[in-house]
């Protein structure tokens, strides 16, 4: 016998991105702007053997319970009590308090609760479980906890987010692979009637530090940041790129303006304007079909993405594992998986799945993942990045020679 679950839902247009984890109350949402027709979700759930009949697991999510991903966890502990007889109670807005037999964290929170997380490596090789997901994310959970604590959920990939029509009617035919041929695609948008890339303010210094790492290497950024040596030839090459870039009207006026942020939901990409946004971790709900694609390489580098996850994690002290992870893989392969990519317009953790995003599970299936360094720059510093990109230097040598001056 088979019963199917219909739940038509309101969903709601920009990106919900919370913060939050155990005994720690969960950020505000972002406010949504308008709100999308209902969409009509089924996902037909089979009568099983209910081999974890009786059994009760808590879980405490990130998400405030209006929000689309907490629309798709609600049905997903449906289907899973159908199929295995198990409850699973959704803790809401937790409170310092209170404890769960799993828990939704952001993936940079793992090396403050590793120690208090179950390791899932012998569970996750029964259950097939590398053939249903990045590696990449899955070796970054292994290097913040020092072993398998969590399961990625919730991808975020961050490159250059575009409105496919834009790239289409403009005549692109593909997605740029380096420094050269993305200039190129930005003259062809121009020429067919888009304004330039856009990007928040507050994403400026990483965007140069992204372009530099591709270039230099983490390690060398990191050094550039905190001795100094931004006047070398090498710097200088790099730079130039940015600046030659700006000056021929290749961003947007008013860019960065810290309001056309794709993950934000005043963006002028969902207006139809801009066909580029920078440094989008997941693009906004418009209707328009949305497309990304690395950042360009350096040189003969391969195209980079960076990427990270929130992650699903069973508490050491639960004594219904097997149960608990049973009900992680249910989230993060599959169908619900794939649900959740499509309500989202997110990416799925399952590289199996597809994204509504063109091109991003190819880009995070291939491209070079980069790890950069965090920002180690002054005030004076980001300000002065914030002026290379809106153009008002005469060189990029001046650039430079305001950018070392710290370090005199």
């Amino acid at each position: 016998m088979k019963k199917r679950f219909v739940i038509a839902l309101c969903l709601l247009l920009g990106c919900v991105f919370l913060a939050g984890c155990p005994r720690l109350e969960p950020e505000e949402t972002v406010p949504p702007t308008e709100t999308a027709e209902p969409t009509e979700w089924i996902i037909e759930a089979e009568e099983e053997e209910k081999r974890y009949e009786g059994l009760e697991l808590t879980f405490l999510p990130i998400w405030q319970e209006a929000s689309p991903e907490a629309a798709v966890l609600n049905q997903a502990a449906e289907v899973f009590e159908l199929r295995t007889g198990c409850r699973v109670q959704i803790i809401w807005n937790g409170t310092e308090e209170e404890i769960a037999d799993i828990y939704q964290l952001h993936g940079d929170q793992l090396p403050d609760y590793a120690g208090q997380l179950l390791d899932l490596t012998e569970m996750a090789a029964a259950a097939g479980y590398a053939d249903k997901s990045f590696q990449s994310l899955t070796d970054q959970v292994v290097g913040l906890c020092g072993f398998l604590g969590a399961i990625p959920q919730s991808p975020y990939v961050t490159g250059f987010y575009y409105n496919t029509e834009a790239f289409e009617t403009s005549g692109v035919i593909q997605a740029p692979r380096n420094w050269e041929r993305f200039v190129s695609v930005c003259t062809l948008l121009q020429t067919g009637g888009y304004k330039g890339l856009t990007f928040g303010s507050e994403d400026a210094d990483d965007l140069l530090l992204m372009h530099l790492t591709g270039h230099l290497g983490a390690e060398e950024v990191q050094r550039l940041m905190a001795e100094g040596g931004w006047d070398s030839e090498a710097v200088l090459a790099a730079v130039t790129e940015i600046f030659d870039f700006a000056m021929v009207g290749n961003l947007a006026a008013g860019t960065p303006a810290g309001t056309n942020r794709v993950a934000t939901s005043n963006s002028a990409i969902a207006y139809g304007t801009n066909a580029l946004c920078a440094q989008a971790e997941q693009a906004a709900l418009a209707d328009l079909s949305w497309g990304m694609f690395p950042y360009p390489g350096a040189g003969e580098a391969e195209p980079a993405i960076t990427a990270r996850a929130d992650v699903l994690a069973v508490s050491a002290a639960c004594a219904q594992s097997q149960a608990a992870f049973d009900f992680i893989m249910l989230l993060t392969t599959g169908e619900f998986d794939q649900l959740r990519s499509d309500v989202t317009i997110g990416i799925p953790a399952d590289p199996r799945n597809a994204s509504p995003i063109e091109g991003a599970v190819d880009a995070l299936k291939q491209a070079r993942i980069l790890e950069v360094p965090q920002p180690n720059l002054t005030e004076k510093q980001v300000g002065y990045i914030l002026k290379l990109f809106k153009s008002k230097y005469e060189t990029p040598g001046e650039f430079l020679k305001e950018m070392q001056g710290r370090y005199r």
